[in-house]
């Protein structure tokens, strides 16, 4: 997902597929995102932050990647 196309709602779309198949393996824990999908995650959970919680979605936990250009991943 470009840095121009970061969103929610986009991470959404892409993820549940990803939590679905890896909750038949175990469960998971956290979803590793992109930087640019991070600060606006981040940026919609911000109270979380105040409180100092990680920002989460869907009951995971939200890591940024290294690489800008990496793919949501969920473990």
């Amino acid at each position: 997902m470009p840095a121009a196309t970061a969103s929610l709602a986009g991470l959404l779309d892409d993820v549940r597929p990803l939590i679905a198949e890896a909750r038949l393996h175990g469960n998971p824990r956290y979803v590793l995102v992109p930087p640019a999908l991070f600060d606006v995650i981040s940026g919609y959970r911000s109270r979380d932050r105040e409180m100092g919680l990680a920002p989460t979605v869907l009951g995971l936990e939200i890591v940024r990647a290294d690489d800008p250009d990496a793919a949501p991943k969920v473990f």
